[in-house]
């Protein structure tokens, strides 16, 4: 895929861990954070904290650090400076609605605008105050909405073919839970999240550590 951006990737990543802990972190005794703090809590250096915020043209005071409301707003400006990101759900099963539930009302940049699916019992339905409509009717909602972005949490079996029909319809981003590749235009972003790999991913390191930790036990 070939996709332009004002902020390198990493940068972004950065950016978004920075704001979702500078949001957890704010209250009224802490108004305001210093690199060195933000540096314990992400694991990245403060010289990089310092770096990734002048990026954005932001700098703090020497004496207080960094004004929390005002990074965030900084941020957001950064990384979403118009509107809102309307983003539509493919796939209405138990993972499409525990999207829908973690993602509606968590962020003011984030706004699920639609879902879609081809199950009968699920159309016209509204979970979280998202409707769904049928998989038919994908180009009308996508335009009708301006959704741009797209969460897949499909079977393999059809997920290539809404993924297309959505990027016809106008779609631009995908973060992809359905366990296939995805054959899409260059100018697509896709995200892929294949849950069961990274279970089994973690699953081979708990085993490989538990290995060496009862081996330790047995010599000692």
């Amino acid at each position: 895929m070939i996709v332009t951006s004002s902020i390198p990737v990493k940068t972004l990543e950065r950016l978004l861990l920075y704001r979702w802990t500078l949001k957890n972190y704010l209250d009224p005794e802490n108004t305001h954070i210093v690199s060195r703090r933000l540096s314990e809590i992400t694991g990245f250096s403060p010289a990089q904290i310092r770096r990734d915020f002048m990026s954005i043209g932001y700098s703090g005071s020497s004496a207080h650090g960094y004004k929390i409301k005002d990074l965030i707003n900084a941020i957001d400006k950064a990384i979403c400076p118009h509107s809102a990101q309307n983003i539509a759900v493919a796939g209405i099963g138990q993972l499409g609605k525990a999207v829908i539930n973690y993602i509606q009302g968590r962020s003011t940049l984030l706004k699920i605008k639609a879902a879609f699916d081809n199950d009968p019992e699920k159309i016209n339905k509204v979970f979280h105050g998202v409707r769904t409509y049928h998989t038919d009717e994908i180009e009308k909602i996508i335009r009708k909405e301006d959704i741009s972005m797209a969460i897949l949490a499909l079977p393999p079996a059809n997920a290539q073919e809404i993924a297309m029909n959505l990027v016809n319809a106008g779609v631009k981003a995908f973060l992809n839970y359905s366990p296939i590749k995805l054959n899409l235009p260059e100018h697509v972003y896709i995200e892929n999240r294949d849950m069961l790999l990274a279970v089994e991913k973690i699953a081979y390191f708990a085993r490989s550590l538990k290995k060496g930790t009862d081996e330790n036990e047995g010599i000692s």
